[in-house]
């Protein structure tokens, strides 16, 4: 009678135990939501990883998907996203489940993948000394950096090998450092990213900073080239309009003059080029404000005018009766190199900031997917 009791009694508990672990999971979902909304990505993810400690959700785990993207934590993201996808398909989870793809992939830009499909069947592996994670269709995602490879095969064989990786790359696990010792597994630890550790910056992400640079230092350095010619030329010219044509010296002046005239706007033009390229390439516009977008257009505006209007202005004669004639042209040049990469970021940042605007606002929206 007694053991009757018992189980009727554990068969009512059983059920409302579950449902208050489910509550639970669901206050923790709703604050996790709160801290989202406040862009507290670091308390959001905690509190969705606790919530999915009670209850493994969908929802909960896209939100925590969402906030590992904020957090620039790629292994996170790869990590969840292969989760969600994971879960049976839902006619109302297409968008979700597209946004998981569409940051899986990039997130597999910032990792590295060891793939194991050459290896036996029944083969043990450790990575670092845990098991790897997260691991999905055969392919293992890792950060880039230094890496220990475990492999325990059939037969009780034993393969070590140390790898670097870097971001993007693809690596089948490599065979070699064979022997008898037994594989060894620690427990598995996490794996987050934190801003102290954040991964390698992707590859194209450097060629294009390292471009940028290079084009601005050359293009600001060829301007300055422009403007100190253009300096000596007024001086040169001021020097010619008192000096007699008639007197020694002043062919080998004027010809030196006209050489100086001469280098000012090719100069200035590739300069200017050169650093609006600059600028487009790496452009960073995650905190550009609207007042220094219409700054740029008004200053870019105001010297591409005012420069049109100096090229297109007969220049002053320097002396009379010759063809030697005051840097005007120039000078023109000298403000549409300036002008140049003003306009460049002007035109560019509001499209920039609006895209990631969206993104924020299509984030946001996700996380209202329903519990």
């Amino acid at each position: 009678m007694r053991l009757w009791l018992v189980v009727v009694t554990m068969l009512w508990l059983l059920p409302r135990l579950t449902w208050a672990d489910d509550e639970h999971g669901k206050q923790l979902f709703e604050q996790g939501l709160s801290a989202a909304e406040d862009k507290r990505w670091a308390d959001a993810a905690r509190l969705f990883e606790e919530s999915l400690l009670h209850s493994d959700r969908p929802a909960t785990r896209f939100n925590l998907l969402l906030a590992s993207h904020e957090l620039s934590r790629p292994l996170d993201v790869a990590r969840h996203a292969l989760a969600f996808l994971a879960y049976p398909k839902r006619e109302e989870h297409g968008e979700a489940r597209a946004r998981a793809r569409e940051l899986l992939a990039r997130a597999t830009q910032r990792l590295a993948m060891v793939t194991t499909g050459a290896l036996p069947d029944g083969t043990g592996l450790a990575v670092d000394g845990a098991r790897p994670d997260p691991r999905a269709d055969e392919r293992i995602y890792l950060l880039p950096g230094p890496h220990h490879l475990q492999a325990s095969l059939p037969g009780g064989l034993y393969e070590s090998i140390q790898v670097e990786l870097t971001a993007g790359q693809t690596l089948a696990w490599p065979r070699q450092g064979r022997s008898r010792a037994p594989l060894t597994l620690t427990p598995a630890v996490s794996t987050s990213v934190t801003a102290d550790a954040a991964p390698r910056e992707p590859s194209m992400a450097r060629l294009r900073t390292r471009l940028a640079w290079s084009g601005g230092v050359l293009g600001a350095a060829m301007t300055l080239s422009a403007l100190g010619c253009y300096l000596g030329a007024e001086h040169r010219a001021d020097g010619l309009s008192t000096q007699n044509p008639s007197v020694d010296g002043y062919v080998s002046a004027s010809d030196d003059y006209l050489r100086l005239t001469n280098a000012i706007l090719p100069l200035a033009l590739s300069g200017g080029v050169l650093m609006a390229g600059a600028v487009a390439v790496g452009m960073r516009t995650r905190g550009a404000s609207l007042g220094w977008t219409l700054a740029s257009l008004s200053l870019g505006g105001a010297a591409l005018a005012f420069g049109a209007v100096l090229m297109i202005r007969d220049p002053a004669i320097v002396v009379p009766n010759t063809n030697v004639t005051r840097p005007t042209i120039q000078a023109g040049s000298l403000l549409l190199s300036a002008a140049l990469p003003l306009l460049t970021y002007g035109l560019i940042a509001p499209f920039t900031r609006r895209q990631k605007r969206r993104e924020l606002v299509h984030s946001l929206s996700s996380l209202r997917m329903n519990w």
